[in-house]
């Protein structure tokens, strides 16, 4: 397929974008010393920091917001949504710490909606059976790498493994190689099996596919791709058998902590997370969704975090309407583009969630498949 010199040119501007943009700033350098604090009872509503940004923002914005397209065909329409899309992530970044920080997060990830925001509170309040109590068994930092360079050797990937201080559990990223785990946490068998489910079988092999389509757009995702994204990769995780009731409430939990911090400080959210959840699980939520502000007492916060459960309900509605989760796999689209998959010149996709290296009980690996786990999953 040929694309006009504006449509090349907006790819290099937002490829360039892509490859610089931090993150990992919304994430607060002091998250350790403030989970202390909290749960200490020393700090009810805690300061957090950031790290400052070493890119120029407002020349990256100037040169996103310069260009112009006239949606005379679909590319230019998916391309200038796009461009609405960076800018508003280029904000976020800007305002990280500030006042004005809730509005632009609003307007990058939308809030739940009241039938969502419903729904999580009906999962959280569902009454959870009492388990038999096993000894969780912690995966040694040494075979955690082993499990994650087997499954990337199977499939030629040449990522690399890193830590550092997440409030979230793991980061990836196509562009740099590599994949980022929460410095100072123990994994457990399962959430590492889940980890590669979720990170590898959706993050990187949608990123690997995209590679095989001429415009870069499609690897760092089109306007608000990351709602199938995240949502895709959670009905993965029920394919393999790893969505778990507890893991579905934490999702929920996550729309519920979205939906209170709008209203209410750091400590009134963390309380409203208590009602639910253990107090660890509940200080988590509460750092996601209060992420992206510096004094947490005042409302607001990172809006995102619905995106997870929104979009786990909405692949799992295009799977049952008769989608292909070849289309889903071509690159980083949305649901809304896969009717165009073959118009936009995108190649069969060559990785897919077929089979993974997982820990078994005796922390060795086996191959698992996804048909008899998502035929019996009662999610």
């Amino acid at each position: 397929m040929r694309y006009s010199k504006e449509i090349k040119s907006a790819d290099k501007i937002f490829h360039d974008a892509s490859k610089v943009l931090q993150f990992h700033l919304l994430n607060p350098i002091n998250a350790s010393s403030v989970t202390r604090q909290v749960l200490s009872g020393k700090v009810k509503n805690p300061v957090f920091k950031y790290a400052d940004p070493d890119i120029n923002l407002l020349k990256m914005r100037r040169e996103v917001a310069s260009l112009n397209f006239q949606d005379k065909e679909m590319m230019e329409t998916i391309m200038r949504e796009k461009q609405t899309d960076m800018i508003h992530k280029i904000d976020l970044l800007s305002l990280v710490g500030c006042f004005d920080f809730t509005q632009v997060s609003k307007k990058a990830y939308p809030l739940p909606d009241r039938r969502l925001v419903t729904r999580a509170y009906d999962i959280v309040q569902e009454k959870v059976p009492k388990l038999t109590k096993k000894k969780k068994i912690y995966v040694p930092d040494k075979n955690m790498r082993q499990l994650f360079k087997k499954n990337f050797d199977q499939f030629g990937f040449k990522y690399k493994i890193k830590r550092a201080d997440l409030v979230n559990s793991a980061n990836v990223s196509g562009p740099h190689q590599e994949i980022t785990l929460k410095k100072n946490q123990r994994y457990t068998k399962s959430f590492l099996n889940r980890l590669i489910v979720h990170e590898v079988g959706t993050h990187v092999f949608r990123y690997e596919n995209a590679k095989r389509h001429p415009l870069k757009v499609f690897r760092h995702g089109v306007a608000n791709y990351i709602t199938t994204e995240e949502g895709l990769a959670a009905y993965n995780e029920m394919r393999f058998g790893l969505l778990t009731k507890a893991r579905l409430r934490n999702y929920a939990g996550r729309v519920i902590a979205v939906h209170k911090a709008q209203t209410s400080s750091f400590d009134r959210t963390f309380r409203e997370m208590k009602r639910f959840f253990d107090e660890k699980t509940a200080l988590k939520l509460t750092m996601r969704a209060k992420r992206g502000l510096s004094h947490t007492q005042v409302e607001g916060g990172f809006t995102k975090d619905s995106v997870y459960m929104k979009g786990y309900y909405e692949v799992t509605n295009y799977m049952k309407r008769g989608g292909t989760l070849e289309d889903l796999y071509v690159g980083k689209i949305g649901i809304k583009e896969t009717p165009y998959v073959k118009d936009l010149g995108f190649k069969k996709p060559k990785f897919m969630p077929k089979k993974f290296l997982l820990f078994n009980d005796k922390l060795e690996f086996e191959e698992r498949t996804p048909e008899l786990h998502a035929l019996n999953s009662n999610i």
